[in-house]
């Protein structure tokens, strides 16, 4: 990469400059052709000067947002005509402020990026600019940036004008709550500032903040959107900010823009067929059910439908009913022998060959469709829904072989001890354990396609039925899911299975496990969510207790908490009945929002090693508290390690 880089610097020494007057972009993109839009904000795409594109989105109120791609080799120039003071933002990023009182603020959240993007918008690699010039005079400031061949530049630029709703100090002050890490569903990784949105937001799309196994790209992702999408709104309600607003719209115009003509979205990730990861796909119906949910828009409802009924599509019949498939490489044995995934074909339960029978996708896809069609009224997929609830309660109660899968997993369920405990196991249940990583678990798909069960004993549950090998980080995801699922297609004796795993995760030592490797240390983002949603259905103290110590795992791991806690998941609580959370004065406080409409609940956690007054800011006054024992908290003092629920009318 070094190399591509000075090989594009010395190409550089006879190019042709490249300049972008900021205040020229946005005159000019009033003109451009839309690119979408929806109530409030409007998105455009044009070029700004040869060989640079540009996507501007324009809002309501005259903020607007442009993104910027010079194609190299070149030598790209912004700049800003007029007198300007550049900062630090406490937002991130930079903010240009104008000497003149009516001129317009720029904010500048992220650093010039250079990226290799191939046809399909998959990013292959990107790397810091290299800055060759910065310049300020009385007249205006500018940077000038290199671009190499093969490479593009990518800058993203607000507009704040004088007179908007959102203006500077919206971005140059952040109370405690928008500094707190928020763990994103998609790229597990965590957003704790406004510019940070844009470590995702990258030309106008939706990425994962990683590179993705096997091909190690930066992908699209609508589980990421979804995921900034809930947490953005439960800051608008912490803060009353305006500027929460337009990054949420922001964001739908972005998931709009990437929709294909069938109403689907694609990602390519493992293969060179551009496949569509249905799991993702599911998120941006949610994102899309949620917007709807706060307000009529005729573009969001029209999307929708599409996006629904692409999905609804993406469905196969097995012998207890109808399976919605995880991605569309299921689609054929021939595509799924490009996936990179070890597989082994079956026609177990009257499935395909090619249908893995996914489990987290299914129950996903269930919800979605039946929250569409409580929202809209549109009923048509009812009877596909009904189906999918047949099938899912069908394959979540088998348990055939029982004789064979108690001893099997005895074993395998070793695996999931954290290492201090695994070395103490006396030498024959080690050796046992050895033979359940290095032989069973291999053979267990084999064993699952004579007799085919999820469900295993003790409460673990499996992720597909025909995918080699054990995710037992999973583990999480689908207690997630199901939680969900429950919640939205209510199943009694599904609920019991349900607190089954949850116990499970807790005993099988998994917890533990999942802390000492960083690469499943994720899987405690969503076991936080599973807890949410479970606290959110049931009153049981039990679930806000485990609540706050996976809260403290979190903030112990630097993994930020689920957005959800927040409490402005659209999915969890309609948006009219959602209240912001109250706010802490200290920072260190971390606050799970449980509240509903009138019923006011929180949990309130504090991760560190000493005693923390629990002062309010903000909407703290008139709760209740109890201590982590149920008793009656007189002062409300959070002890170290420690947490205590609040509650009020």
């Amino acid at each position: 990469m070094a190399g591509a880089r000075d090989s594009g610097m010395a190409e550089l020494r006879g190019a042709f400059r490249v300049a972008i007057e900021i205040g020229d972009l946005f005159a000019a993109a009033a003109g451009w052709p839309a690119v979408t839009a929806v109530v409030g904000a409007e998105r455009t795409a044009g070029e700004a000067r040869s060989g640079v594109a540009a996507v501007v989105d324009r809002f309501a109120g005259g903020a607007a947002c442009g993104f910027l791609r010079w194609s190299g080799p070149t030598c790209a120039v912004i700049s800003s005509a007029g007198e300007y003071r550049v900062t630090t933002a406490a937002g991130g990023g930079w903010l240009l402020l104008p000497a003149r009182p009516e001129g317009a603020t720029y904010w500048i959240p992220q650093p010039p990026r250079r990226r290799r993007v191939d046809a399909v918008g998959r990013i292959l690699e990107e790397t810091t600019a290299d800055l060759t010039r910065i310049t300020a005079s009385t007249g205006a400031v500018g940077i000038e940036v290199a671009v190499a061949e093969g490479w593009s530049l990518d800058l993203v630029v607000w507009r704040l004008p004088v007179a908007g709703e959102v203006g500077p100090a919206e971005l140059a002050s952040l109370t405690p709550v928008e500094r707190q890490p928020l763990f994103l569903w998609g790229s597990h990784t965590t957003y704790a500032r406004p510019a940070d949105l844009y470590l995702h937001l990258l030309h106008g799309h939706v990425y994962e903040n990683r590179a993705s196994w096997p091909h190690y790209w930066k992908v699209c992702s609508e589980n990421d959107a979804h995921a900034l999408w809930v947490g953005l709104r439960g800051l608008q309600l912490a803060t009353g900010k305006g500027l929460y607003g337009l990054l949420r719209r922001q964001l739908l115009l972005s998931l709009l823009a990437r929709q294909a003509t069938d109403g689907g979205w694609y990602h390519g990730e493992w293969t060179s067929l551009y496949e569509s990861h249905f799991r993702l796909h599911t998120s941006g119906v949610h994102l899309l059910l949620d917007a709807l949910s706060e307000g009529a828009d005729p573009a969001v409802q029209a999307a929708l439908a599409r996006a629904v009924a692409f999905l609804a599509e993406r469905a196969v019949k097995i012998d207890a009913g109808t399976w919605f498939l995880h991605d569309s490489l299921e689609e054929s044995v021939e595509s799924m022998r490009q996936s990179p995934f070890a597989w082994l074909e079956s026609r177990a339960l009257g499935k395909g060959e090619s249908n893995m029978l996914v489990l987290n996708t299914h129950l996903d896809t269930a919800v979605a469709l039946a929250r569409y069609g409580e929202l809209t009224g549109d009923l048509r997929y009812a009877t596909r829904v009904e189906s999918a609830r047949q099938a899912a309660h069908h394959l979540l109660c088998l348990r055939p072989a029982e004789w064979l899968y108690q001893p099997l997993f005895a074993a395998i369920r070793l695996s999931f001890l954290p290492t201090p405990e695994a070395e103490r196991l006396p030498a024959p249940v080690r050796a046992v354990k050895r033979i359940g990583w290095r032989y069973l678990i291999p053979w267990l798909v084999r064993v699952k396609r004579r007799y085919p069960r999820l469900v295993m004993p003790g409460g673990y549950i499996d992720r597909a039925l025909s995918l080699t090998g054990l995710a037992h980080d999973y583990q999480s995801i689908h207690t997630m899911d199901l939680a969900r699922y429950l919640c939205r297609l209510p199943d009694p004796e599904l609920v019991p299975l349900l607190d089954q795993a949850i116990d499970f995760t807790f005993a099988s030592g998994l917890v533990a496990r999942w802390g000492e490797l960083p690469s499943k240390r994720y899987a405690l983002g969503f076991l936080a969510e599973t807890l949410y949603h479970r606290a959110m259905a049931d009153p049981a103290p039990g679930h806000r207790a485990r609540l706050a110590q996976v809260m403290a795992l979190l903030e112990e791991y630097a993994l930020g908490q689920p957005p959800s806690l927040l409490g402005g998941n659209g999915e969890v609580v309609a948006p009219a009945q959602q209240v912001g959370p109250p706010a802490a004065v200290d920072g260190h406080l971390r606050v799970a929002n449980l509240s509903r409409g009138e019923r006011r609940e929180v949990v309130v956690v504090n991760p560190t090693t000493v005693p923390i007054p629990l002062v309010w800011a903000r909407g703290g006054d008139g709760l209740v508290w109890r201590d982590s024992t149920g008793a009656a908290a007189g002062a409300a003092v959070v002890p170290a390690g420690g947490w205590l629920w609040g509650q009020g009318g």
